[in-house]
């Protein structure tokens, strides 16, 4: 075996026996379980071959209940994880999983149908619990790969079942429900690999603390160019033990029960939802993130329409014909996976750093074009713009992500010097505790993007489906509508966020916080 392939099966071992890295492979197996239901591409098909119900029943009067029972959901989830456990929560909502797979194997009627949807949404809910759950469990230094392991597994699982789901009912000859015995199967397995690995919520609070990063070098990367040779606190060999780094150690508090950290001196300590929310104000106020927040929440409402009746959209294209559509959306999750891939490459990573609104622009124009494409085009055309638009609008929602969490550190950083003293008179509330900068805020930021995406969906299904009655090509075709409103809408922003002065064009990368990091170029 070559030295290299023995170095990297060695780290591998190396980090499998580590506690960061068992809880990685868990968390990864349980979402590989998860998402492998090789029934879900032939959804619509099911419905209506197996049990009976018309399109229009379909998409008109079961598919929305997810939506509707979603929203408020969503907002549930993130206190009963706090008071109840993450752990929990996370084990309730793969039960829901299974009560969707048995109701969809064993109920009939509609209102049977319904209630699995609106059990899917409880389960779906639990998935976001899942990423705060990621955070909680991995050090901060080993976050990053438990994000790559989890996003790894969940597409791996969705190509490779859509492919088994297709050679079960097209090249073997099985019937679409045993695609659903299997999907009920992977959920049990899941359920199982929760219950047993998963680390509880207490093992958790008595994990050993990861270092904070200093609040001086978050507020440098917002305002001063790295000197030459100068690394990112964020990656290996960097700086560690510099004056600002020790000074911003004194006086650190310690945790507290119930959320709230106590010190032994110094400045009180905000409890942290208090500090989360500072945070997201700091970020929404900022002119150049505004634009490309409100970018994302019209572009994710119209991604949650036509990913979400993708399945119906291939029932139309292909009535009578064969029903390939697991490899067909096999692929699209394969182009998405690459276009998010794409945000790693040097290249793609400075210029989405130096101008993440005019990247995340330009992908959500490419997907707005294919999104036309994708209601205008009869088959096969409507699938390669669908594709089209898949790789599309996932590059510009990875692009929004790396942003997102440049602006939530760079404002962290904002909100912990003025709450601290001597530097200046910040809102009353007390400093901010360690290590909030890196965890909360990213995640109740991204809370409140997606509740504001589904909330307008929410509204907008109301309307176009019970008020209208529309089709679902009619549908897709509005939902192009949606986007091309959202992306005029945040240009014209970004054009006043300019003229007011809250957004200078043709920043440096080190100059602006959103975008700044030690060490890039």
């Amino acid at each position: 075996m070559p030295a290299d392939a023995r170095a990297r099966l060695g780290s591998c071992v190396a980090c499998l026996r580590s506690r960061d890295g068992r809880r990685i492979a868990a968390i990864a197996l349980f979402v590989f379980l998860l998402a492998f239901k090789p029934s879900e591409p032939h959804l619509t098909r099911y419905l209506q071959d197996e049990k009976g119900f018309s399109s229009h029943v379909v998409n008109d009067e079961i598919y929305p209940v997810w939506t509707y029972a979603y929203l408020p959901l969503l907002f549930v989830s993130a206190p009963l994880a706090e008071f109840w456990g993450y752990k929990r929560v996370i084990i309730l909502g793969t039960g829901l999983r299974l009560g969707t797979r048995i109701l969809l194997l064993v109920g009939t009627g509609k209102v049977a149908m319904q209630v699995m949807e609106a059990l899917y949404a409880g389960g779906s809910v639990a998935e976001i619990v899942l990423s705060a759950y990621v955070f909680r469990v991995v050090s901060s230094q080993r976050y990053e790969e438990g994000v790559a392991a989890s996003q790894s597994a969940y597409f791996i699982s969705h190509v490779l079942s859509g492919v088994v789901g297709d050679v079960m009912t097209e090249a073997i000859g099985w019937s679409l429900v045993s695609t659903f015995w299997v999907a009920l199967a992977s959920v049990a397995a899941a359920a199982l690999v929760a219950i047993v690995c998963f680390p509880s919520d207490e093992a958790c609070d008595q994990a050993e603390p990861s270092p904070a990063p200093a609040a001086a070098d978050l507020e440098m990367k917002a305002s001063v160019k790295p000197a030459a040779g100068e690394g990112s606190e964020h990656a290996p060999g960097g700086p560690a033990d510099g004056p600002a780094h020790q000074a911003a150690q004194v006086a650190r508090p310690a945790a507290g029960p119930a959320g709230v950290l106590s010190v032994d001196s110094g400045p009180a300590v905000a409890p942290q939802w208090r500090v989360s929310l500072r945070v997201v104000a700091s970020s929404l106020a900022d002119g150049r993130y505004m634009p490309l927040a409100l970018l994302w929440a019209v572009g994710n409402c119209a991604w949650l329409f036509i990913y979400g009746w993708e399945t119906s959209l291939y029932t139309i294209w292909q009535p009578n014909g064969s029903d390939w559509n697991g490899s067909v959306l096999g692929l699209g999750l394969v182009l998405a996976a690459a276009a998010s891939a794409l945000v790693t490459l040097a290249p793609v990573k400075r210029l989405v750093v130096a101008r993440p609104f005019a990247v995340a622009f330009a992908a959500a124009s490419i997907a707005l074009a294919a999104a036309f494409g994708t209601a205008a085009s009869p088959w096969p055309g409507g699938l390669l713009w669908l594709l089209a638009y898949m790789f599309g609008w996932q590059f510009c929602n990875a692009a929004f992500l790396v942003a997102t969490a440049r602006q939530v550190d760079a404002a962290s950083a904002r909100v912990e010097q003025a709450s601290s003293p001597g530097v200046a008179d910040g809102p009353a509330g007390g400093a901010l505790a360690p290590g909030a900068p890196e965890r909360s805020p990213y995640s109740t930021l991204l809370l409140l993007l997606n509740g504001v995406s589904l909330l307008l969906q929410t509204v907008l299904q109301a309307w176009w489906l019970s008020g209208w009655g529309i089709g679902v090509l009619q549908l897709c075709f509005y939902s192009a509508l949606a986007l091309a409103a959202g992306t005029g809408l945040s240009f014209l922003v970004r054009l006043a966020c300019l003229s007011s002065g809250r957004a200078e064009p043709n920043l440096a990368p080190e100059s602006v916080p959103l975008c700044a990091e030690a060490g890039d170029p």
